[in-house]
């Protein structure tokens, strides 16, 4: 994902930065770096804007036993 691609998903996803970096469980600083080229997105973050979009939420284990 470049930082272009992110600022794309961002503005899709009407989140302003702040907003995305807590969606993603990052820091504020982390999402300028990225989009400012500073630092590379890295691989699992496209992952995790996919399912952001997708509209599912936190991991829940559906396939253990109770």
């Amino acid at each position: 994902m470049t930082p272009a691609d992110l600022r794309a998903w961002r503005a899709a996803m009407g989140y302003t930065q702040p907003q995305a970096a807590q969606a993603l469980g990052v820091s504020l600083r982390t999402i300028k770096a990225w989009e400012g080229g500073e630092t590379a997105v890295p691989a699992i973050v496209p992952l995790a804007c996919e399912a952001l979009a997708a509209g599912l939420g936190p991991w829940v284990d559906h396939w253990s036993s109770s």
